[in-house]
């Protein structure tokens, strides 16, 4: 609850960064952690979103073609496989950072990579597939729920919208 009245009263969506932070501060996570799952909780806003954009594609009288959508959805495959090595091959992925790191102070080089450890372990909240259906799931009810809203709500103000286009 916190987070979300915090983006609506603070500007460029900071309110993102008070979850967050409240919840490393009463329990024994580090933000980095947390701000992994915050990380995670975005991309699959991402998919989902993507998701019922397609859907609404196909069950509308649209005049965008299927093909055109193409090079998103090759980002998406690319997004996919970029986060699935991240979290799969999490030795590759340190090998990388740490050769792209070498410009930097060594005492910089291990914050940066203490950091990207514990978003690493705020993303293997994923990794178990129960978790990773549950995540799925709920992202799509809130998704889903925020359509039924505009589609309730914008009648009153004499927008008439069908459920695809909400």
């Amino acid at each position: 609850c916190f987070g979300f009245a915090a983006s609506a009263i603070l500007p460029l969506r900071i309110g993102e960064l008070v979850r967050p932070l409240l919840i490393s501060r009463k329990s024994n996570i580090s933000f980095s952690s947390c701000f992994g799952i915050l990380i995670i909780e975005r991309i699959f806003d991402f998919v989902i979103i993507i998701f019922l954009f397609f859907i609404a594609m196909i069950f509308t009288d649209s005049q965008i073609s299927l093909l055109e959508p193409a090079p998103l959805l090759l980002m998406l495959v690319i997004f996919g496989c970029l986060i699935f090595s991240v979290l799969y091959k999490k030795e590759m992925a340190f090998k990388i950072l740490s050769k792209s790191l070498k410009f930097f102070p060594e005492n910089i080089q291990e914050k940066i990579k203490k950091i990207f450890r514990d978003i690493l372990t705020g993303f293997v909240t994923i990794s178990n597939i129960k978790y990773f259906l549950q995540t799925t799931f709920l992202t799509f009810i809130v998704w889903l729920s925020a359509a039924l809203l505009i589609y309730i709500l914008y009648p009153s103000a004499g927008i008439n919208l069908t459920f695809y286009t909400a």
